[in-house]
């Protein structure tokens, strides 16, 4: 089969300025001025460090996450009581260190349950199924129980968590509660530093 054509009609060739073979000798020509300008100025702050990058260097979920009404709310999503936010998941840099690290399944199913906000904490089972979960009260210390108290807030909870900080000597990472729960949902530091594999790895076994 020979090259795919078409047929044009001489009155409607007369009105175009140009021809199939003219348009490609002026794309591919560097010294014709393009039509459109030039996007190379255009940066935006993307990555685990928020550094400028071009935006035509990006790749289109990159800038669906960078351009989202909500994104001031996804870059503090560690903070309690805002947890993680329904249909937001993690950019795929930490997705790839998630998947690579050398845990058990019975780790990795828990903490992807995490992850996607998807765990029976006490106030969520009440407010769903009140008559079987009654109480929105955690059942170990008697306090209103969210995500953030069901994982690291509740003071027995805490002192299992600061236990395994000490077994690892990660004071320096981890000096907080709320360092800790920074650590296992946003695979940061409170200071949104990107944690490296072993750090959260050790702290992943134990949730």
């Amino acid at each position: 089969m020979g090259q795919p054509s078409f047929f044009l009609p001489e009155s409607l060739r007369k009105k175009t300025g140009f021809c199939g073979p003219e348009i490609l000798a002026l794309v591919d020509n560097p010294s014709v001025t393009p039509l459109s300008p030039s996007f190379l100025h255009w940066t935006v702050l993307a990555g685990p460090k928020q550094v400028p990058n071009a935006v035509i260097s990006l790749s289109l979920g990159s800038l669906r996450c960078h351009w989202h009404r909500i994104m001031s709310l996804i870059n503090q999503r560690f903070h309690p009581p805002l947890a993680v936010p329904d249909r937001l998941t993690l950019r795929p840099f930490f997705w790839r260190q998630f998947w690579s690290l050398d845990l058990p399944s019975s780790a990795f199913t828990p903490w992807w349950r995490l992850l996607q906000s998807r765990i029976g904490y006490r106030s969520f089972l009440n407010r769903i199924n009140p008559i079987r979960y009654p109480t929105p009260l955690c059942g170990l210390c008697g306090k209103y129980e969210d995500l953030y108290h069901f994982v690291v807030g509740c003071d027995f909870k805490s002192c299992f968590w600061l236990d395994i900080v000490d077994l690892f000597s990660l004071h320096t990472t981890f000096p907080t509660d709320l360092s800790i729960w920074a650590g296992l949902v946003s695979m940061c530091s409170f200071t949104s530093v990107p944690l490296k594999s072993p750090v959260f790895g050790r702290a992943g076994r134990y949730i």
